[in-house]
């Protein structure tokens, strides 16, 4: 490929002039051969490799004719076609999409959850200098760099998401979920489900605040009220869906109590709630059919009843072992059953 300047004389007739280098692939490499001028490159493919051109008009440099027919010119194969060009540094910086290998990378980094010291990875350069050896200095190699771009993006879709749930015509209905990560960070997923202009159900994840110092339901209605404000949304909340946690009753009359107060709206903490049934499914499952831990028969009995955990789980193993005998019983019925009848026939 050719790196153009172009130039415009005095006739205002348009010159180009580039720059063109001719690299043999028929050379070995640990030899190779490379030139700008297209003659040394005609010459060296006569002189080193001239069974690929022995089919070939001997005039194609020039000869002696001074008539070159046009058939034959016409027919005569590019030079292109046994050399072909290189990119010179400054076409390839310019073919660089700087915008989409930023993207590229956040994905990379935010949605595979890799370290952000993946960017000083000697194979993570290596990968991107293969595609474009000319952008070494164009690469985010720094973490404090890329911790920023992240922010920036981050506050990008969020004025994007913030216009999309502005012009939802359906109410705005709010998902909550407290959970800890591997480094013991309490942490809040907030998110939310809408029906939009094309009425087609749409969902999104609105925030994912650190739930400090306290997990309680006040700490939690804080976090979702800061989230309701940011995107403007406070008007169209409509139902809540979470688990059957203590602290979400907590925290669904202390978020009725500060949208009153501060938005002057209605929210009724006992009708608006819904009951994560994904959630209720799992720790009956886990209590009753796979009987896992205790911690999870004490949670799927707390979840229907308002008695101790203590109490819960007494009368749980009381069931489990009046069952238990029921069976012996019955198989002891059926053992006494077997020996009569093998006496009668004896």
């Amino acid at each position: 490929d050719e790196d153009t300047q172009n130039t415009t004389g005095g006739s205002r007739k348009r010159k180009s002039r580039g720059m063109v280098m001719y690299r043999c692939l028929h050379c070995p490499a640990d030899k190779p051969w490379a030139n700008r001028k297209r003659d040394n490159a005609w010459h060296h493919t006569r002189r080193c490799h001239a069974d690929i051109i022995s089919s070939l008009d001997r005039t194609l440099i020039g000869g002696s004719s001074d008539v070159v027919d046009d058939e034959r010119e016409a027919t005569r194969p590019r030079i292109d076609a046994f050399f072909p060009s290189r990119y010179s540094d400054v076409s390839l910086r310019r073919m660089f999409d700087r915008d989409r290998y930023l993207d590229a990378i956040i994905s990379l980094i935010t949605r595979r959850r890799l370290a952000f010291s993946a960017i000083n990875w000697d194979e993570m350069q290596e990968i991107m200098l293969a595609a474009n050896p000319a952008i070494e200095d164009l690469l985010v190699t720094n973490r404090s760099a890329l911790m920023r771009l992240i922010d920036a993006t981050y506050e990008l879709y969020s004025s994007q998401l913030m216009a999309t749930l502005e012009a939802s015509i359906s109410k705005i209905h709010i998902l909550s979920d407290l959970w800890t990560s591997p480094h013991r960070h309490g942490i809040l997923a907030i998110s939310a489900r809408w029906v939009d202009q094309d009425y087609q159900p749409q969902r999104a994840l609105l925030a994912m605040p650190e739930c400090r110092y306290s997990h309680s339901g006040e700490t939690q209605a804080s976090l979702i009220i800061d989230t309701l404000a940011k995107y403007g949304i406070a008007s169209k909340v409509g139902y809540h869906v979470g688990d059957n946690a203590t602290s979400n009753d907590t925290c669904l009359s202390y978020l009725s109590r500060r949208l009153r107060d501060d938005y002057g709206l209605t929210f009724d903490p006992s009708k608006r709630r819904i009951r994560c049934v994904a959630h209720i499914i799992n720790l009956s499952l886990q209590a009753f059919l796979l009987a896992s831990s205790k911690e999870a028969l004490i949670a799927a009995l707390d979840a229907t009843d308002d008695t101790s955990n203590d109490q819960l789980f007494a009368q749980f193993y009381d069931t489990l072992h009046d069952a238990g005998q029921t069976t012996r019983t019955d198989e002891a019925h059926q053992r006494r059953r077997a020996s009569r009848k093998r006496q009668s026939y004896t």
